[in-house]
């Protein structure tokens, strides 16, 4: 990262916690999950972009979109000079309130899901208009590639990414739900902007969704078929047997 890039990035520590607790007020910016969970209390929000990276599925989740054994993926952050991230920014109150969205987003997004995170400017935006000037500093929350959930390869193709995806579930849900409301999201308040790694994942992991539907319905469909076919037979052989039960206590009965 080059030096004068670096002024405007300052990774988090306690010293920056307490700075940020001082404060009147701290926006935190999402890009994921957050645009639509952010699961802490804020007075506000806006719409808008952070410059100088792009989002990546990148980072493994053994907890919240998959587990140990089967790990779903989630968004990071990658450095890229002449691109921007959009998403939402959220603006916290009062010392209370921004010690519980910190701790509730370091359990979230530090410990369980092995982010660090820093301190980024931000641009307003809507589907008008971008600000040329950043209005704030946020606090964004980034998965470096020193991280062991990280699992970035440019050989990766989408398709891989979305069939990881379409097999994996966390406590939190379907890994699929993260990307297609993250889409969602995006095609509501900035269609305009080119996504062509979160959309080229969202259109295989579709075509994946719908076969695997399919089969579903297609297995579903036929096992009463087998089932009532399977009790026909039974009720045949069932009654037969009662006939001949009948018919034998009858002969037995005219002997008497």
């Amino acid at each position: 990262m080059k030096s004068e890039e670096a002024a405007s990035k300052l990774e988090m520590n306690s010293m920056d916690l307490e700075h940020l607790l001082a404060q009147p007020r701290v926006s935190i910016f999402g890009y994921g999950s957050l645009v639509w969970r952010p699961a802490f209390q804020f007075d506000s929000w806006e719409l808008g972009f952070i410059r100088g990276y792009s989002r990546r599925f990148w980072q493994m989740s053994t907890h919240h979109r998959g587990t140990e054994d089967n790990p779903g993926r989630v968004l990071t952050s990658l450095e890229e000079k002449d691109s921007q991230i959009y998403g939402i920014t959220y603006h916290v109150s009062g010392r209370d309130k921004i010690l519980k969205a910190l701790e509730a987003l370091g359990i979230r997004e530090v410990v369980l899901g092995g982010y660090s995170s820093m301190l980024m400017d931000f641009y307003p935006a809507s589907n008008e208009w971008c600000s040329r000037k950043p209005s704030c500093k946020v606090v964004l929350y980034i998965a470096l590639p020193s991280n062991e959930l990280y699992c970035g390869d440019e050989r990766e193709s989408e398709f891989d990414i979305a069939k990881c995806v379409s097999q994996c579930e966390g406590i939190c849900g379907p890994n699929s739900e993260y990307i297609l409301k993250l889409a969602e999201f995006m095609r509501r308040n900035f269609p305009d902007v080119s996504e062509p790694h979160l959309y080229e994942i969202e259109r295989h992991l579709r075509v994946l969704i719908n076969q695997k539907t399919s089969k579903h319905v297609q297995k579903t469909q036929s096992s009463p078929k087998n089932i009532s076919i399977c009790s026909e037979q039974e009720d045949t052989n069932g009654l037969r047997t009662q006939i001949e039960s009948l018919r034998s206590a009858k002969v037995k009965v005219a002997t008497a």
